[in-house]
């Protein structure tokens, strides 16, 4: 199960949000939706095109802003094009080793 935000023109209503503020957005949205308790949560593994230079790493500021346990591993994924794809496949394999859930 994924989430994302909406997608709306250019310029318009979300030019006032960041990456971290779009990203809680859409993680939080996601955590209700599955009726996920942030105890559940092993890690978070993020997909970014183009990330803030202040947080290059934005699965950790999302993860702390949606005050999920400060144990839970994050971290964030850039491949361009390809990042959203990547983050799903390491969040796949670390479920297949076993490390996360």
């Amino acid at each position: 199960m994924g989430n994302r935000t909406p997608f709306v023109k250019a310029f318009t209503e979300y030019t006032e949000l960041d990456t971290i503020d779009l990203g809680v957005a859409a993680a939080g949205a996601l955590l209700e939706r599955a009726a996920l308790s942030p105890r559940e949560i092993d890690a978070v593994v993020w997909g970014g095109v183009i990330l803030p230079s202040g947080a290059p790493n934005v699965g950790r500021e999302i993860s702390l802003d949606l005050d999920l346990p400060r144990s839970v591993e994050a971290m964030t994924v850039t491949r361009a094009c390809a990042s959203g794809l990547q983050a799903i496949t390491s969040a796949a394999a670390a479920i297949e080793r076993g490390d996360a859930d």
